[in-house]
């Protein structure tokens, strides 16, 4: 295990040190988050489509896209890390 661990990408290393756990701990919470973000935002499209006049509704859709561009770009990261040390 040692000898596996010490061949891991620099990137993958601090990202489970930044967000915790091993690579497919990260992805599948990731991917959860992803999920959740967009539910959200699919919510929040339907209350500003009900109520098309609604400024609150109009910055609840605002931020839970937001959430999903930001949750994706973390996903991304992680396999894009994941994929280096993959081929090196």
């Amino acid at each position: 295990m040692g000898k596996a661990a010490s061949k891991k990408n620099p990137r993958i290393k601090a990202l489970e040190e930044q967000l915790g756990g091993n690579t497919v701990q990260m992805l599948d919470r990731l991917m959860r988050e992803v999920v959740r973000a967009r539910t959200a935002a699919s919510e929040a499209l339907r209350r500003l489509r009900a109520k098309s006049s609604d400024q609150q509704a109009l910055e609840d859709f605002r931020r839970a896209r937001q959430a999903v561009i930001h949750h994706r770009q973390r996903l991304l990261r992680v396999l894009e890390a994941h994929t280096e040390g993959c081929s090196s």
